[in-house]
């Protein structure tokens, strides 16, 4: 009988125990959750400023070959300047400017009586609604008959 008194004096000691224990490990799990979540919320979120980043680019670069294909090359010294509307995933603009920065320069592999001109293409592509904007600028030399 001693023997029975004893072990449920000491179950008695224990009791509640092992709640607490898986208590505490449960809000240790949760803990570990929600920090889990609010990483992978943070990780989406520089995913897709990424893209909108390189979209912003290949806007601008898509300007630039547009400004090629339209030749906008004014050798009277005005400024050539239009905007496009791009399709790189969603919203996304484009403005270009085309600068004469020299003219009758020295460019080299051509003979000292032609007439060369140095542009400078600058465009400018943004994604609308993100903050995401890209500046790329090109340098061209045009080489034109003698004067």
């Amino acid at each position: 009988m001693n023997a029975q008194l004893n072990r449920k004096s000491i179950n008695l000691g224990q009791a509640g125990a092992t709640l607490i224990v898986s208590m505490v490990i449960l809000l240790a799990m949760t803990m570990l959750g929600v920090v889990a979540m609010q990483s992978t919320n943070m990780q989406t979120k520089m995913a897709g400023n990424s893209t909108h980043t390189t979209n912003a680019f290949q806007a601008a670069e898509s300007a630039i070959e547009q400004a090629f294909a339209t030749g906008g090359f004014n050798a009277d010294g005005t400024a050539y300047s239009t905007s496009y509307n791009t399709t790189f995933g969603g919203n996304t603009d484009a403005a270009v400017t085309i600068d004469l920065v020299k003219d009758n320069t020295f460019a080299p592999g051509t003979s000292p009586g032609m007439t060369t001109y140095y542009f400078e293409i600058s465009a400018t592509g943004q994604v609308t609604n993100t903050g995401a904007i890209a500046v790329n600028r090109q340098g061209v030399t045009i080489v034109a008959g003698g004067s």
